[in-house]
């Protein structure tokens, strides 16, 4: 057993997934201009939003995806400790 168990490729990819997803949530789009006064993704927001429709689904179900295999080799091998 690993430091994290193992999980070490999920934690990778969900740190991943929730950073994209924090770039695509227009919430905080609109605190980080409250910030910084010119908006993050002006000339590009149609390209990078169907970026964001893509990717951010695909890296959860990818995070969701390493965590069953790892829970799956775990318990193959007879590791299946939390």
């Amino acid at each position: 057993m690993g430091l994290v168990y193992n999980h070490l490729a999920t934690l990778v990819v969900a740190a991943f997934a929730s950073v994209l997803t924090l770039l695509w949530d227009p919430s905080v789009v609109g605190l980080l201009n409250y910030w910084i006064p010119s908006p993050m993704f002006v000339d590009y927001a149609s390209v990078l939003d169907i970026f964001f429709i893509l990717a951010v689904p695909i890296m959860w179900f990818l995070t969701a995806v390493c965590y069953v295999a790892q829970i799956s080799a775990d318990y193959i091998h007879g590791d299946h400790k939390p």
